[in-house]
């Protein structure tokens, strides 16, 4: 079965009502949302002592999940990611068994699986379970490429059920949410991320959710928005997954909160109440719609922002063709408080080791970024790294970082001019 553009949680009620006694096995990409799944599932079975939930995911201890998997003989659903189960079935005791037990499995964001270079490690895990024929596979996704079709082919039964589901909010958000678009040039970023954040705080019992393009701009922006006097709470795959645990925990749990993330909050995560979410940078459409889905969620009100460097704007006018945007004018020139805050927290750059740093990685992952959308912005590697140059200025750096030459190398920038490069 193909679920297109469906919710899992109400597909995994659904599927324990129907078989009562359900043995599962449930993989995702990301960890926050497997978590959130694992305590779905665990409220399922509540007052079922005879049942269990396990969950393995990166980042955590392999021992400690080890001695779960070893010593519980009635798990019940077993929710996991890719990596960390490929760990299980090559180091625990008796996992490849277990494993030809499954009866039914369900990969949830199949194109992200894909999209992230996961293809073969699926088949991997997959290889160790019953045959397509004598269980039930679930395949959910947000889009239906050619690929996601391939791979189910490969997956599921040849007389397998595709279902389109209509009416879900994460869907249709972008069509009922109040959207701003806002063009600044690539100086003005900071200063109107903060005028932004300043103006939305306003907002009785705000909660904020601002993404940006990379883990490392994300790890940036948090700190520097500290300088600035905001509390943030950081998200990104930087973190330790105990840290991510955490800030995600906060998050739900409290209003007046702002929360900086990279992508793994884009999908699937239930924060309640959530009443901005603020894109900076381009992206496509599929990710944008995701994001905003964040907000107006259970029929609550929510409000969503696109902010762009004025080289972005014409591709994400193309891109995001059908988005009922507003565009708003940011006048950064009469306010001299906001500029002032983001000047003394872009002092500090150069003084404080940490925030050094952290800017100098900033402005690789802005280079490595950007070099994956020359095409789409009409750039050569030289305006590239132009304006690479630039975005290291305007984050406080008064140097261009050193780049090492395998990573220079590996970007495919190897002699591109206004690059500097250690001799390693």
């Amino acid at each position: 079965m193909i679920i297109y553009n469906c919710s899992f949680i109400r597909c995994l009620l659904l599927l324990y009502d129907v078989h009562n006694v359900l043995h599962l096995y449930y993989i995702y990409i990301f960890r926050e949302l497997a978590a959130q799944i694992s305590d779905e599932a665990q409220a399922i079975i509540t007052f079922q002592s005879d049942k269990s939930v396990v969950c393995v995911v990166g980042g955590t201890n392999l021992r400690k999940d080890q001695r779960k998997l070893e010593t519980n003989s009635n798990i019940t659903f077993l929710i996991a990611t890719p990596g960390r189960m490929k760990d299980h079935l090559l180091n625990t005791v008796g996992m490849r068994e277990r494993m030809s037990t499954i009866r039914i499995i369900i990969l949830d964001e199949a194109d992200q699986l894909l999209d992230l270079g996961f293809k073969n490690d699926i088949e991997k895990i997959v290889s160790y379970l019953p045959d397509k024929l004598y269980r039930q596979t679930l395949l959910f996704s947000a889009t239906m490429p050619p690929s996601i079709k391939a791979f189910a082919r490969s997956l599921l039964k040849e007389d397998y059920t595709f279902i389109e589901t209509t009416g879900q909010e994460e869907v249709q958000t972008h069509s009922h949410v109040l959207q701003d678009l806002v063009i600044v040039p690539l100086q003005d970023v900071i200063p109107a991320v903060l005028s932004i954040l300043m103006q939305h705080m306003s907002v009785p019992n705000y909660k904020i959710i601002v993404f940006f393009t990379t883990a490392r701009q994300t790890g940036f922006m948090s700190q520097l928005m500290m300088k600035c006097g905001l509390n943030i709470l950081e998200m990104h795959s930087r973190k330790s997954q105990t840290v991510r645990t955490k800030t995600s925990e906060i998050f739900r749990r409290n209003n007046e909160v702002i929360m900086f993330s990279s992508d793994v909050s884009a999908r699937g995560m239930d924060y309640p109440n959530v009443t901005f979410v603020l894109q900076v940078g381009i992206t496509d459409k599929t990710q944008y719609i995701h994001r905003l889905g964040r907000t107006a969620r259970s029929g609550n009100e929510g409000k969503g922002m696109l902010l762009l460097c004025d080289f972005e704007e014409a591709f994400m006018r193309q891109e995001l063709r059908d988005i009922p945007w507003e565009k708003k004018e940011i006048s950064l020139s009469n306010m001299v408080d906001i500029r002032q805050q983001c000047d003394s927290a872009l002092s500090d750059v150069i003084i404080n080791d940490e925030l050094f740093k952290s800017a100098e990685q900033a402005y690789q992952a802005w280079l490595g970024f950007y070099n994956g959308k020359l095409r789409v912005l009409n750039w050569n590697k030289i305006r590239l790294v132009e304006f690479a140059n630039a975005f290291a200025l305007t984050i406080g750096l008064k140097e261009v970082p050193c780049l090492e030459r395998k990573t220079v190398n590996k970007m495919g920038l190897s002699g591109t001019p206004g690059l500097r490069v250690t001799q390693k």
